[in-house]
């Protein structure tokens, strides 16, 4: 992490800019661990009180770590000027820094809410959302995904296609029923 003064810097923008997005990047790599951490402390022996507190700590952190994940990929993160005041160097380091953390980052939101969804029946539904926005021509998220090292776009979309036949769990032959739910 950098040094909290960093925080309060106005000049350069760009410098103070790019310092926010890795803050609001760290912020949501922490609340992931924070999720695995809430995970791992579920016991098969716990009573029903605690499982309830369990229960009400982990959908909170999971709805935590969704909302700013989707405020980080819906926003222009290490985007925007800085790709034209900036030397070609330098924009093609934080194109290769978003093509490794973006996917990463999604894939990661992804089965977080797909492996919950036995305790929390709507994360299938937020699962299956998550693909609009990775498909959104605003965003552009898609490009992210180098076909070179690291994740690929076909990566994603098989655990869509994994989403999608447990969302068929619940019994119907409708795919789409889940979204409704």
């Amino acid at each position: 992490m950098l040094p909290p003064e960093l925080g309060t810097l106005q000049d350069p923008e760009d410098q103070a800019t790019e310092y926010m997005h890795y803050r609001q990047f760290f912020g949501v790599w922490e609340t992931f661990a924070r999720v695995v951490e809430c995970q791992a402390l579920e016991q098969p022996q716990m009573n029903k009180e605690t499982r309830v507190a369990w229960l009400n700590d982990y959908k909170g952190l999971i709805e935590q770590a969704r909302e700013d994940t989707i405020k980080l990929l819906t926003t222009d993160w290490l985007t925007s000027e800085l790709e034209v005041k900036n030397s070609d160097r330098r924009r093609r380091d934080l194109v290769r820094i978003r093509q490794t953390y973006i996917p990463e980052l999604i894939i990661r939101l992804h089965s977080i809410l797909v492996n919950s969804r036995s305790r929390i029946h709507e994360n299938i539904k937020h699962a299956l959302s998550l693909v609009n926005i990775v498909a959104d021509s605003r965003y552009r998220l898609y490009d992210d995904f180098s076909s070179q090292d690291g994740r690929r776009l076909g990566d994603y979309l098989g655990a869509v296609r994994q989403a999608v036949l447990a969302g068929l769990e619940g019994g119907g032959s409708d795919p789409f029923r889940v979204l409704s739910l």
